[in-house]
């Protein structure tokens, strides 16, 4: 049968955890983390925490693993995720996608569509 790490917390730590788990201006994510290791100090099982916070029981075993190895640093932020490095940079998502025009300074092409109701073939002076 596995058993969890046991979770110790500090004076500064559990006030720090605290201020994360009701704090308005911390995100979602970090508040329920931290719930979680408040939880996990105070010496409940994982399933008892997922059931409270509303996680799966790998989840809070996840966390709690990653807290007892890197303590608050570990939870504050999520792992890297693998895949392709993003080709734009988050600075300018569309910087190539429509260049400047020289003379008229428009960033994309303009839409050349006919009027709802009108014909297939529809002159220029169409009202």
């Amino acid at each position: 049968m596995r058993v969890a790490c046991a979770i110790s917390l500090s004076h500064a730590e559990r006030q720090q955890l605290e201020r994360w788990a009701r704090g308005r201006r911390t995100s979602v994510r970090v508040a329920q983390r931290a719930q979680m290791i408040l939880l996990a100090a105070s010496g409940e099982q994982n399933k008892v925490i997922a059931a409270q916070v509303g996680a799966d029981r790998r989840t809070v075993a996840r966390w709690r693993n990653r807290f007892a190895t890197q303590r608050l640093a570990g939870i504050q932020k999520d792992a890297p995720r693998g895949g392709r490095p993003p080709t734009r940079g988050a600075h300018r998502p569309h910087a190539d996608k429509w260049p400047r025009a020289s003379s008229s300074g428009r960033r994309r092409p303009r839409r050349r569509t006919r009027p709802i109701g009108a014909p297939d073939r529809w002159p220029r002076n169409w009202p």
